[in-house]
């Protein structure tokens, strides 16, 4: 990923570094007006990876996000991250890590707080947490 001075989208697979493994939003069997974003399971492989539609906002790498046409933005009580069909995103700054070789991807509304995918057992789902790096490392593959 490579920043852009125009509000195009550019569309990624989003990678969690730290798992190997692609992020979706996770459908479950009943229609849901908002929908985890999750680590796909190396077990579950009937799940194909979307594409992610990253779009450039104001400020230093500030980016809006969406996924299935769906608005990408933290829960408003739980502080894990959805997808939603009112289709409302929320801003995110993605910074690259040169010595990582990776992303980290921020809230720019609340400081400091960062995309975690969890290690270990647990539910795979996307979160935010205080950035630390160990488990928030992401990449953005266009292939």
């Amino acid at each position: 990923m490579h920043q852009t001075q125009d509000a195009s989208s550019k569309e990624y697979y989003i990678i969690s570094v730290q798992h190997s493994q692609c992020l979706h939003d996770v459908s479950g069997c009943f229609p849901s007006s908002q929908r985890e974003i999750a680590v796909i399971s190396p077990d579950n492989f009937d799940v194909q990876a979307p594409k992610f539609s990253v779009t450039k906002g104001v400020g230093d790498n500030t980016y809006t996000i969406k996924v299935n046409g769906r608005g990408v933005r933290r829960g408003l009580a739980d502080g894990f991250i959805y997808s939603f069909e009112d289709g409302d995103t929320e801003e995110w700054v993605i910074t690259f890590w040169e010595d990582k070789r990776a992303y980290t991807i921020e809230s720019k509304g609340i400081v400091g707080r960062a995309w975690t995918a969890p290690l270990g057992g647990g539910p795979p789902q996307i979160r935010l947490e205080p950035l630390v790096m160990t488990d928030q490392l992401f990449r953005f593959d266009s292939l």
